[in-house]
């Protein structure tokens, strides 16, 4: 009786030390991914939707920049919306590709998270 018992957790202690799980991996058996951004942008767009926002739009063309002020009603949205599509890393194809940090910034009350990419080929960087 005594060595099946032994038996059994040794196997247990060997199959849990096989091998170490990854942060990416920790995150994806725990239904978590990185933050997304398309879901913050259109967040953002629903809650200040009508609002009146004063946006600065800074354009660069020929060596030359030009800055007007506009409001969101005017504002093309959808380049921007999709320019926000492109950079997300919320895909589960993405978990273990960013060294992940946050802080929190207590002056100006906000937290700060921060990716970074661990190879030079990622799209976002």
């Amino acid at each position: 009786m005594f060595r099946s018992i032994g038996a059994f957790a040794l196997s247990l202690v060997f199959l849990a030390s096989c091998k170490e799980e990854t942060p990416g991996e920790k995150m994806a058996r725990m239904g978590l991914n990185y933050f997304s951004v398309k879901q913050y942008f259109y967040d953002q767009l629903r809650n200040y939707n009508g609002g009146p926002i004063t946006i600065v739009k800074t354009t660069a063309a020929d060596g030359k920049t030009d800055t007007v002020y506009t409001n969101s009603e005017q504002f093309d949205w959808s380049d921007i919306a999709n320019l926000f599509a492109e950079t997300d890393i919320s895909d589960a194809e993405n978990l273990g590709h960013y060294d992940f940090s946050q802080y929190e910034d207590r002056e100006d009350r906000t937290e700060n998270f921060y990716y970074q990419a661990k190879d030079d080929y990622l799209f976002t960087r």
